[in-house]
């Protein structure tokens, strides 16, 4: 590839980007920020001392003594008082047991409506404008977050995001532009 040293180049630069925007490992135990796992921090950490050319491992393993031919990238089983990593026979033990515990499994025979909330005059299909407003309303929160930061999911549908900031602007009286 003969534009390899300039496509590293663009990734050494968005690397470094995307690592200054996360908060040291300090500046969460500092300031307790809950939105950054610590993981994050340090694996961050590690990445600007590469980048600067300082020693730091290129890969920590979440447990010591994980094999990946045998155990799970993540999570832990306690044995004897001490943590070890999980192995697949454990992990598929555990869910073979979860699923003959659990109902099974079944589909409808014929549609069926999912059931309505009672909005009254309220209720209204989403329009194209309102879904506009609400890509732009999600587009500001993006551009508000910092990169890479870990938010988990957002639990809202379109119809639950209507609902809320409906509710939202009747309870406050904010005007909303919907």
């Amino acid at each position: 590839m003969p534009d390899l040293p300039a496509r590293l180049e663009k990734l050494q630069t968005a690397a470094w980007r995307a690592a200054e925007a996360i908060p040291t490992p300090d500046e969460p135990r500092a300031h307790p920020d809950f939105s950054v796992m610590m993981e994050a921090s340090i694996a961050t950490s590690d990445v600007l001392a590469l980048l600067q050319g300082r020693p730091a491992p290129e890969w920590r393993e979440h447990l010591e003594g994980i094999d990946p031919a045998h155990h799970m990238a993540w999570g832990a089983i306690t044995v004897a008082g001490q943590r070890r990593p999980k192995s697949f026979d454990h992990e598929a033990d555990a869910l073979r047991q979860v699923f003959a515990e659990g109902p099974a499994p079944w589909a409808l025979t014929e549609y069926r409506d999912p059931p309505k909330r009672h909005l009254g005059a309220q209720e209204v299909v989403l329009s194209a404008t309102r879904a506009i407003v609400f890509a732009e309303m999600l587009d500001e929160l993006a551009a508000r977050l910092r990169p890479g930061m870990h938010t988990g999911l957002i639990h809202y549908s379109a119809y639950d995001l209507s609902y809320f900031i409906n509710w939202f602007r009747r309870e406050l009286g904010v005007h909303v532009g919907l």
